[in-house]
């Protein structure tokens, strides 16, 4: 079914958490606003205002996933899962971010950020300009750890084998194709930055009426929303109008966290840009392996073998994999255009 067919308790909830998200981050900011360009100084005069809200704020979450996670079983028919065999503190997580640090690092942290904008030549109003960017940011995602982290606890003590994966759109390319899969529960929920996409709790068996297929949920978005969920409007055209692989499209944004030797994590992969063909392109390495679709499509097309060499994942192939939005932007003929994205592996 194209969207997922949820309780109101369901659609409730998750807007009421963006609300105490959003309410959190905006009362963050207002104190940030008031920094001055002594950053130490000035953050230890706004500092006790602000932990007061992150801490506050994760408790309000906290207290409404305790809330929801029996209004939602009862609301789904799984009420007699609702016998917890253990009893959660309501501020479990109240005063840790999600990598286990205190909230105070992750505060300071935007001061930190601002101080290294500066060392690399910005003026400090547009130092704390980015630091107010990054606090948005991080924050938002620790209050989202805060609140799949409680979820994920009340439904672990309940006798419930797993969980189905609710989006709060508008939601980007890879909460899209995620939406509606059912997971065991001591599955880890993958998530971005800023995530909000919520789990609800349900029994392998009661999980078909929450089921989203993709393909109709992003036929039913206007051009806005399906520009956000493909990632650019030539993406979105490349999916309306040819076709190509909303999975395909998605999974192209991937990026994969490595460790540096200085045990840095740092995120590789993605979309990247290059100069080819006499122009600025987006290209992507997925797929790229011997056994993904693009390497073999690619593989197959000689006319690509007159582009210039490439290198993805230690191995030479014939021509870097270009994204829809590239292809799209080439403005050939229908048949040729259809014919490209065909070749770069975007069409089944």
């Amino acid at each position: 079914m194209a969207l997922q067919q949820l309780p109101s308790v369901a659609t409730q909830y998750a807007a009421l958490q963006r609300a105490e998200n959003g309410a959190a981050v905006s009362a963050a900011l207002r104190l940030w606003k008031r920094m001055g360009n002594e950053f130490d100084a000035s953050f230890i005069q706004i500092a006790p205002q602000l932990i007061d809200v992150m801490n506050t704020a994760q408790l309000r979450i906290s207290q409404n996933a305790q809330a929801y996670i029996p209004e939602i079983l009862d609301a789904t028919g799984q009420s007699r899962a609702n016998k917890p065999r253990l009893t959660i503190p309501e501020n479990a997580f109240v005063g840790t971010a999600g990598n286990g640090l205190p909230t105070e690092s992750l505060a300071y942290g935007t001061v930190t950020r601002a101080k290294t904008a500066v060392g690399k030549g910005m003026t400090p109003a547009q130092a704390l300009a980015q630091g107010g960017q990054f606090m948005a940011l991080s924050l938002g995602t620790m209050l989202s750890d805060t609140r799949r982290g409680m979820e994920g606890f009340e439904t672990y003590s309940r006798p419930i084998s797993g969980f189905i994966r609710q989006l709060s759109p508008p939601s980007c390319p890879r909460c899209v194709i995620l939406a509606g899969k059912w997971y065991r529960k001591n599955a880890g929920f993958d998530r971005h930055p800023a995530c909000d996409c919520i789990g609800i709790p349900a029994a392998e068996n009661v999980a078909g009426d929450m089921l989203t297929d993709t393909n109709e949920y992003l036929n039913s978005l206007d051009d806005d929303g399906l520009t956000y969920a493909l990632g650019s409007k030539k993406n979105a055209e490349a999916f309306r109008d040819y076709g190509a692989d909303p999975f395909q499209i998605a999974n192209a944004y991937r990026k994969t966290p490595v460790y540096g030797a200085d045990g840095v994590k740092r995120y590789v992969g993605g979309v990247e840009k290059a100069q080819q063909y006499g122009k600025n392109v987006k290209y992507t390495k997925e797929g790229m392996t011997k056994r993904g679709l693009a390497y073999k499509q690619m593989r197959n097309v000689r006319a690509l073998s007159r582009g210039p060499t490439a290198y993805e994942n230690g191995r030479r192939v014939i021509a870097r994999r270009l994204m829809p939005e590239t292809i799209i932007g080439f403005k050939l003929s229908q048949e040729r255009t259809a014919s490209m994205l065909r070749d770069f592996g975007w069409l089944r």
